[in-house]
């Protein structure tokens, strides 16, 4: 029987992602989101049009943070996040969507820190990103 380790690598909670997977198949959100989060200080942000290449990219070079739309062609994001569920070394995850999520869906595993609704608020994406700025911006 294998034995699967429990607990994953988790970010120092309010330490901004180094590096961002957005997976989605519209090239123009990617760039929107890709835009969006450069303006800030400086993760490195890599763009996948479906699951597969996110999943490829995870697993040639890791990140931080992912932020998937759960509508792909081929691999989409609900098979991507239980793919991820079964790994130790996993992202964070922010999940888009447009539509709500049901409470299995939205907490299908531990690394799912958000749910963004489309169309959704800038604002509201800077938030799950980079939390403890939001937090200060508030103060």
């Amino acid at each position: 029987m294998e034995v699967r380790p429990t607990t994953r690598r988790v970010r120092k909670f309010g330490a901004p992602p180094r590096r961002i997977v957005i997976a989605d198949d519209s090239a123009s959100l990617r760039t929107t989101i890709r835009l969006l989060l450069s303006t800030t200080d400086g993760p490195e942000i890599v763009e996948a049009a479906n699951g597969f290449e996110a999943l490829r990219i995870l697993d040639d070079g890791g990140a931080d943070l992912l932020i998937c739309d759960l509508a792909m062609p081929g691999l989409d994001g609900r098979k991507l996040n239980q793919i991820l569920a079964t790994r130790i070394d996993r992202p964070d995850v922010v999940v888009m969507s447009g539509s709500r999520p049901t409470h299995e869906e939205a907490w299908a595993h531990d690394s799912i820190i958000g749910w963004l609704e489309k169309p959704f608020e800038a604002d509201d994406l800077l938030a799950l990103v980079f939390p403890t700025r939001a937090r200060q911006t508030a103060s």
